[in-house]
């Protein structure tokens, strides 16, 4: 409402008593012509016309079956953001660095595009339909083509957030536009839509933004490039097609001839940075003609800074700077405005990000200094209890989290039983496989109702694993109870935790970098891929598998009854060992009558199941983008992939009655060591030196800083992620 009334003002009231020059506007310098359109609208508009905008880049692609389909590429807020190498993540907001080349290539293509403004569209269907129109009006586009067109301005859009939409396999189909919808049904509307958006970046988001959408592309039924440019009167929220359920204001088609795919992409790149310009949107939100527009890019020009080839590297990203100009400084005639002393110096890095974005990103991470006693956690408070209850309780009520929640219990309760039995042998049994269930229930259970992060996983690991072996080494050859000594490591460790927190330690992890994260990431996986393979090499050694094979054993391995002195040849099925020795007096005789020695059958049905259960969970996680089956089997199937392998596989084992090696869990519920000791423990036991409990700060310090970078980090890539 607040965007048609503003239009509508527009065009029914005329502009306030501005007077311009009387000088035609071909004379007129591009920023003073800029500055006219600006003041003259928000005059008339009293300042309210200007939003926050959001410039999304999407590029045409084939899928698997030939069928046409939109990319997420890039995205322009302040500064531009791509999708880093491998595809799964986006780069740190970076300064655009484009060929002057882009530059005046799209300044011609403006000058020949069809320009649309202010259409009326309730569907993209009617939208496509006009921009079809006005390009075959404009006679860029036959009227034969026109189908053909329509249908690619109407492909699917492919996020870079999703995960669980994978391109349409029954061919090309229109992804609907939202009509408009009252405020009533606004926020309903938004519910539905809760899967099908990245809500995670809308959050960064100010609730003023609107969209402004670029789409390249290429088609080879086309003789010449064609282009587009559109401002819808009032905006519109498109499903799925942008990344975020807000409205679009502006778009941009724009389809060339094959074999130019790098050009097209840096001209959609020279769009959608003007568009992210504060001066340009401006422009373009006021435009009255092409003409304005021109004038805008021709201001955007002026203030274009060129590089010479070979005196930087391209590839190298320009972190923003600390202080950026203010797009007014520009429109202030003859005023040439004198460069930050930051900005003189080059800042750059792959994939580095400026102090201010990196700022606010730390800030809404909760990664930021606050500069009071307790002030973090005070802060995590703050901004967790508003989606505490009851969003954080009923958002976990549907099938993915179910999977989620089969998949966790399985991913807590096996490094507790395994990792418990083996600190049960490095402990002399003191803790063992039921402490280490009942640690990890209790504080799994409080951290993640707490602390907001239930997808992290609490419990042993290695290092733990060592240093509890130290501690235990540590206390026997200095006769110290180790139950008592513990306790009092566990008690400096949670007073040196909760100095971290009054001290707003965990800001310390917005210093971490990628490359940190990425390098823990590995460690961990290749930690996890060691110990299975090197489990799948210790039971190849304790049931190792027949070594050398005679070609003839397969005649050896036979079982006769022989009684009083014949042969009664192979036993029956119904000829047992008893019924031999006890019904014919005889004597069962063979290889075959001795029990067969199955320790193979353990190592390679153990392989199997090692083996299958990766490869089916793998099978079933790409389930998504397969052609079978509805979208809705398949991601559910993509869900489950993990229990589906698991219950497969132990399907398997049972069918084959082998006796494989199984996790042992305890059958009672009490210590380990019960006869010694019961679930409290005495901190000072009789006979215990005054000086053990000032000497457990010393390795209680070790484990605070193994536990804070372990946790520290596990959460921050859950979180990025």
């Amino acid at each position: 409402m607040e965007n048609a009334q503003r239009y509508a003002t527009l065009e029914e009231e005329p502009a306030p008593a501005y007077e311009a020059p009387n000088v035609e506007l071909t004379d007129v310098p591009p920023n003073e012509k800029v500055r006219w359109i600006v003041q003259e609208s928000e005059l008339g508009q009293g300042g309210s016309g200007e939003r926050d905008l959001l410039t999304e880049m999407q590029e045409l692609r084939r899928n698997s079956h030939g069928q046409p389909e939109w990319k997420e590429t890039g995205r322009w807020v302040k500064y531009e953001e791509s999708i880093e190498w491998g595809g799964d993540k986006w780069s740190k907001p970076h300064v655009a660095s484009l060929s002057l080349h882009s530059l005046f290539e799209l300044r011609s293509c403006i000058l020949s595009a069809a320009v649309v403004l202010d259409v009326d569209a309730t569907s993209i269907e009617d939208l496509a339909d006009k921009l079809v129109a006005a390009l075959v009006e404009k006679g860029d586009l036959t009227a034969e083509r026109s189908a053909e067109v329509k249908q690619i301005f109407l492909a699917k859009h492919n996020h870079q957030y999703q995960t669980a939409n994978p391109p349409d396999r029954q061919g090309v189909r229109p992804a609907c536009l939202r009509p408009n919808l009252s405020p009533g049904h606004a926020a309903a509307a938004n519910a539905k839509m809760e899967a099908t958006h990245d809500h995670k970046f809308l959050r960064k988001l100010s609730k003023n933004t609107e969209v402004a959408e670029v789409l390249i592309g290429d088609a080879d039924f086309l003789e010449r490039p064609i282009m587009v440019i559109a401002r819808l009167r009032e905006a519109r929220v498109f499903d799925n097609v942008t990344a975020v359920p807000l409205p679009t204001r502006f778009i941009m088609y724009f389809l060339g001839t094959t074999g130019e795919e790098e050009r097209y992409h840096e001209l959609g790149r020279a769009w959608s940075t003007i568009m992210a310009d504060p001066v340009f949107k401006k422009v373009a939100y006021f435009s009255r003609s092409r003409d304005d527009m021109l004038a805008g890019l021709d201001e955007f020009l002026d203030q274009v800074v060129v590089l010479p080839p070979g005196e930087w590297d391209p590839a190298i990203r320009i972190a923003p700077p600390s202080s950026p100009r203010k797009g007014e400084d520009r429109l202030t005639v003859n005023a040439q405005a004198p460069m930050p002393s930051k900005e003189k110096a080059a800042a750059g890095g792959h994939g580095g990000g400026g102090d201010g974005e990196e700022e606010e990103s730390l800030h809404h991470a909760g990664l930021k200094r606050s500069g009071r006693w307790f002030g973090g956690l005070v802060d995590d408070i703050k901004r967790r209890a508003p989606h505490y209850c009851p969003s954080d309780f009923k958002d976990a009520l549907n099938l993915q989290s179910l999977a989620s929640i089969i998949f966790i219990y399985f991913a807590c309760i096996a490094p507790a039983i395994t990792f418990g039995g083996l600190m049960g042998d490095k402990t002399g049994n003191y803790m063992s496989t039921m402490e280490m269930i009942l640690a990890s229930a209790l504080c799994g259970c409080i951290y993640s109702l707490t602390a907001g992060q239930p997808l992290t996983i609490l419990g042993a690991t290695g290092p733990m694993l060592v240093f509890e072996e130290i501690v235990y080494s540590f206390t026997q050859e200095n006769d110290i109870p180790y139950m008592s000594f513990r306790v009092w490591i566990g008690l400096w460790t949670a007073l040196f935790c909760i100095i971290l927190v009054l001290t707003d330690a965990s800001a310390l992890v917005g210093l971490f970098t990628r490359f940190t994260e990425e390098t823990f990431s590995i460690l961990i996986s290749f930690i996890f891929i060691y110990e299975a393979i090197m489990k799948i090499h210790k039971l190849g050694e304790k049931y190792p598998p027949l070594g050398k094979w005679k070609t003839n054993y397969t005649l050896e391995y036979n079982c006769s009854c022989i009684a009083d002195n014949e042969t009664m040849g192979l036993m029956p099925s119904d000829l047992t060992y008893s019924t031999c020795s006890n019904d014919f007096n005889g004597t069962a005789v063979g290889k075959g009558c001795a029990p067969i020695d199955k320790s193979g059958d353990v190592f390679f049905l153990s392989f199997i199941e090692f083996f299958g259960t990766f490869l089916i969970a793998f099978v079933l996680k790409m389930m998504r983008n397969m052609p079978y089956f509805p979208t809705k089997v398949r991601s559910i199937i993509a869900d489950f992939a993990v229990i589906i392998a698991i219950i497969c596989m132990v399907g398997l084992d049972v069918a084959y009655g082998i006796n494989t090696p199984k996790l042992l869990v305890p059958e009672k519920f009490q210590p380990t060591r019960h006869q010694d000791r019961g679930w409290f423990i005495n901190p000072v036991p009789a006979g215990m030196a005054p000086w053990v409990p000032l000497a457990a700060a010393v390795p209680a310090l070790l484990a605070v800083i193994l536990v804070f970078m372990d946790q520290q980090i596990t959460a921050l890539i859950v979180n990025r992620r």
